[in-house]
């Protein structure tokens, strides 16, 4: 089943958004509750520090992130490697924990709002050392695979507007990745930046 997000976002900002990337360039150079089907048996394995980003935000809102890990079969020590690869059935349990442990409407976009810029070190210095919010897209959409996420972006340019579309497996995903986008980018333009609107199509 196919989830499909559209993002539009207004003002393409000509300004260096590169606030955030000596923070980056160090870390990149060390090294409503979500109701979607669980992923085929066949889903990648996510990367621990994508693991990590997830279980990080879920700290920050209050969830109890030592027990979440431990009733996954997940060892913490698992997401300082980065050489780990994590069975995308240890991520679903995980989640499917958080949700029983505390109800989080809408958790996805919550998560994504506070993760901060940085989580995904190498992704993020690319995308915040462009001159423009248009060129921060088009760096997001070339080099997304580098987190291994389970979905792919691209661009609709309509002139004035342009959108970036989320075509992702699951609701959690696409709310999560709408959410950094629009707060990661608004952070980087000092709020200048303002979406027109975010669409949800679900089948």
């Amino acid at each position: 089943r196919e989830l499909h997000h559209a993002a539009s976002c207004l003002l393409l900002e000509r300004r260096a958004m590169t606030r955030n990337a000596n923070v980056l360039t160090s870390r990149a150079t060390r090294n409503e509750r979500p109701r979607a089907a669980p992923p085929a048996p066949s889903a990648p394995p996510l990367s621990s520090s994508q693991l990590r980003a997830f279980a990080d935000a879920l700290e920050r809102l209050g969830y109890d992130v030592t027990s979440l890990l431990t009733g996954a079969g997940i060892r913490r020590t698992e997401l300082d490697d980065p050489d780990t690869m994590i069975p995308s059935s240890a991520c679903n349990a995980l989640f499917t924990l958080a949700c029983e442990q505390r109800h989080y409407p809408n958790l996805g976009a919550h998560l994504g709002a506070v993760t901060p810029i940085g989580a995904y070190p190498l992704l993020d210095y690319l995308v915040v050392t462009t001159d423009t919010v248009e060129g921060a897209l088009h760096q997001l959409v070339r080099y997304f695979h580098l987190v291994n996420a389970p979905f792919r972006l691209a661009i609709a340019d309509d002139g004035d507007i342009v959108r970036l579309v989320i075509h992702a497996a699951n609701t959690f995903a696409a709310e999560y990745e709408a959410s950094i986008v629009v707060h990661h980018l608004g952070e980087e333009t000092e709020r200048r930046l303002r979406p027109v609107c975010v669409n949800l199509q679900h089948e």
